[in-house]
């Protein structure tokens, strides 16, 4: 009789472990997927200020070349 109760003491144990345990990889998961996105979202900014900067370059090349001033016969 013992035995079974100390079975069944073991087993519940075991079931309120099985359940942290499925909790936390439940958060688990949710910080991966936070984090997924934040990467996403960084590269997306990354790329986005690599575009900002080609367009500035363009610009400013731009603006230098119409401030040249042709100087002497070509």
């Amino acid at each position: 009789m013992r035995r079974f109760f100390r079975n069944r003491i073991e087993m519940k144990e075991l079931k309120e472990r099985l359940r942290q345990l499925e909790e936390k990889v439940a958060k688990l998961e949710e910080i991966t997927d936070e984090r997924d996105a934040l990467w996403l979202f960084i590269d997306e900014m990354r790329a986005q200020e690599v575009e900002a900067q080609k367009s500035i370059q363009e610009g400013l090349e731009e603006m230098l070349v119409r401030s040249l001033t042709p100087r002497g016969d070509a």
